[in-house]
């Protein structure tokens, strides 16, 4: 999915082999070890932060739920034009940081190339990368839900159900991906640095080795490792946001033809449309639209006599249509 990062990044790496070593840590690994490592933390990575194994809730005013239900589909957004694109930019910047702080252990001059380039690749993703994203929650029924992303309370919460988009066993495979965002500075910061120190040693043993095998092993790694620098720069968010509970449909690099425009606050915003469909007609790769709950500021009779009606239009029988556990006026 990421080959032309890992391409780019080759043509500005320099060859250090007859450059004086000094080093104060040497990796040891050998580059298959290595191998097996990287495809182990990226299978964990995916079960860790797999977002299809709980129900998600997507918080919207009567407008956007009138159109989801007519059109059946969701709408991913370009990143950059989220209500606050700084979310893209706090994960780019960490592991920026990040990166920059572990690999300066390695003082061999090996690793000198990739300390350079690493970062300025992930620059060049942050300026440069095609992604798309639609936003959920894990919480059924919340006030700051409510009020931030359905009118106050007038608004709806869908109940959606997602199918498993990346299979562990196979963690490069492209397509959407449907991922937990996380909060907590000590999981970033664990799962950066585990990857630091894979490429950090993975390209000391390429550098200095004329086998085939490892340098295939090391493009195996280097396609892994920027793999999780996409994820990871979409998925990282501050620990200030963590009552949202959210988790993300991540979309990179979808075929130009897909795209479509709208207006909005923020200008002409891409997107791209994905597909819902109903548990009574289930379809591969497609998200089941399972429920909806209107919020806290309707008159109950009102609310469901509209929504049952809407599930006859909409040939939605099995949508199931409850209310908000709170009071609002």
């Amino acid at each position: 999915m990421f080959e032309r990062y890992i391409l780019w990044s080759r043509k500005r790496e320099s060859n250090p082999r007859n450059t004086a070593l000094t080093y104060t840590k040497m990796p040891h690994s050998n580059v298959q070890s290595l191998r097996e490592k990287a495809t182990k933390l990226m299978s964990q990575w995916i079960k860790d932060y797999d977002g299809t194994t709980s129900d998600l809730y997507h918080y919207c005013d009567s407008e956007a739920l009138l159109g989801i239900m007519s059109s059946k589909e969701l709408w991913a957004t370009d990143i950059r034009h989220l209500n606050d694109p700084r979310e893209f930019e706090y994960g780019c910047q960490l592991i920026h940081e990040l990166f920059t702080k572990k690999s300066s252990d390695y003082k061999d001059a090996s690793i000198e190339a990739i300390r350079r380039y690493t970062p300025a690749q992930i620059n060049r993703f942050e300026n440069d990368s095609c992604v798309y994203v639609a936003c959920f929650s894990g919480h059924k029924d919340m006030l700051s839900q409510w009020r931030s992303y359905a009118s106050g309370g007038s608004g709806y919460a869908l109940q959606l159900t997602a199918p498993r988009y990346l299979d562990p066993v196979e963690p490069v495979r492209a397509g959407p991906a449907i991922r937990k965002v996380e909060y907590c500075p000590r999981m970033q910061h664990k799962y950066v640095e585990a990857w630091v120190e894979i490429m950090c040693e993975s390209n000391y043993q390429q550098i200095h080795s004329n086998e085939q095998s490892v340098h295939h092993a090391h493009f195996y790694i280097e396609n892994l490792f920027w793999h999780f620098i996409a994820e990871a720069t979409v998925c990282f968010k501050s620990e200030f946001f963590v009552e949202e509970k959210e988790t993300r449909l991540v979309w990179f690099n979808p075929a130009p033809s897909s795209l479509h425009y709208r207006s909005s606050a923020r200008g002409i915003t891409p997107y791209v449309k994905f597909p819902l469909c109903s548990p009574h007609a289930p379809v591969d790769n497609c998200i089941q639209v399972t429920g909806v709950r209107y919020g806290p500021s309707h008159n109950a009779r009102k609310a469901e006599s509209v929504l049952n009606a809407l599930k006859v239009t909409h040939n939605l029988p099995e949508l199931l249509i409850s209310r908000s556990s709170g009071a609002l006026r």
